[in-house]
């Protein structure tokens, strides 16, 4: 470690636990930045990361510095789902680019505006809000061609890419377009000469071959992903990677990758500890005990990672038939039609991941039953689509 970035360290998180002297008094800008950016990189409260760039943002009178460390606070309240607070930064970071007149705005004030449009974009895409992502990415388009980094590019892509997940609602059916630009966005990472960028980006282009239905070659990047999550040491992309990587082994039918997948990297899962991802676990758990004939053991871990999942809104993680889908299949098998029949609705919820056809319309079926004999029959044609499409 330079020194440089050691006092930042040193100094600032004197300051910080301690609320001593002002930052401003014993840093300068530069090593605020610094600060702000250790703070963020490593296990640290998310309070200290918005003081750290707030006050390394009061510290320069640079608008284009200041509209890109207040702009370092969206992605940090986002990764928190604090998602209006995430907007707000968003919008104050935009104000100080707004201050300086368009045609006097150089390279480097499109290259923080073009960075600022993606991290409103990423929060966008997380409270599933596809309405407001078009014109954004419409209006990037020409300064994205007249300034933007290889960087830029490749997230441009990324989340084009990434409103055909939202507008096919997840589904299994994405088309050609959709993985063409996750291998775009993988293209210009390739040219940005940042490892763990690539990395993303080979995990974006998993996700897609994923929901594209194209497993072998989803396995493929998700598992180089997750190596090289690994061994960069970047805890959350790993987490992910691995957890999208176990719902690919599900739909192979390979239950002993995922149950193995799971043994192994059990202590990741912890580390990152992701409401997403450690239901997404408890779900592959919960799936194990049904096929194993727990259905108790089915039925709690199912409503485990339920309530990691919280509230069934337009925020809500949309693959939840990894989980509701045991709990159907465990009622209908002890006789709880009600409870059977209640996940089916909540299966066809707009805000979930839509299944494959028959499986959907089999559930539709059930729910519109005149009878609890009716719907048992097609709940249990349900369930049997579901195993031979590998979700269950």
């Amino acid at each position: 470690m330079s020194v440089l970035p050691l006092k930042a360290r040193l100094l600032g998180e004197f300051q910080l636990y301690h609320g001593e002297t002002p930052l401003g008094d014993v840093l300068s800008p530069r090593l605020q930045s610094l600060l702000a950016y250790i703070l963020v990189h490593r296990e640290t409260s998310l309070s200290r990361q918005q003081l750290a760039f707030v006050q390394a943002a009061a510290a320069t009178d640079d608008p284009v510095e200041q509209a890109r460390l207040t702009g370092r606070r969206v992605a940090a309240l986002n990764g928190s789902h604090r998602f209006q607070e995430a907007e707000q930064a968003y919008q104050e970071a935009m104000s100080f680019l707004d201050a300086i007149p368009t045609a006097a705005r150089d390279e480097r004030a499109w290259h923080v505006w073009l960075d600022l449009q993606f991290s409103l974009l990423d929060v966008l895409y997380f409270e599933h809000n596809r309405a407001e992502m078009p014109p954004i990415l419409a209006a990037m388009a020409a300064p994205l061609e007249a300034y933007g980094t290889p960087r830029q590019r490749s997230q441009y892509a990324h989340f084009r890419a990434r409103m055909k997940f939202l507008s096919l609602s997840f589904r299994f059916e994405l088309d050609h377009e959709a993985v063409a630009l996750a291998a775009e966005s993988l293209h210009w990472a390739q040219q940005a000469d940042d490892d763990a960028f690539i990395a993303s980006q080979t995990f974006t282009l998993g996700f897609a071959l994923l929901w594209a239905g194209q497993l072998d070659a989803a396995i493929d990047h998700l598992r180089q992903a997750a190596t090289r999550m690994e061994t960069l040491g970047i805890v959350p992309n790993h987490s992910r990677s691995l957890t999208y990587l176990g719902i690919a082994y599900r739909l192979q039918g390979d239950a002993g990758r995922v149950q193995q997948l799971l043994e192994q990297h059990d202590a990741v899962f912890a580390a990152d500890a992701n409401p997403h991802y450690l239901g997404v676990a408890a779900a592959q758990r919960a799936r194990r005990a049904w096929r194993a004939g727990d259905r108790a053991a089915a039925a709690a871990q199912a409503q485990a990672d339920l309530v990691q999942w919280g509230p069934l809104d337009q925020t809500a993680y949309p693959i939840q038939w990894l989980a509701r889908l045991p709990l159907l299949a465990s009622a209908l098998e002890t006789g709880e039609s009600a409870a059977a029949r209640e996940q089916a609705a909540l299966l066809l919820s707009p805000h979930l991941q839509g299944l494959a056809g028959p499986v959907e319309d089999a559930l539709r079926a059930a729910v519109a039953a005149s009878s609890a004999s009716a719907a048992g029959t097609h709940l249990q044609q349900a369930c049997r689509h579901a195993q031979e499409h590998g979700y269950l």
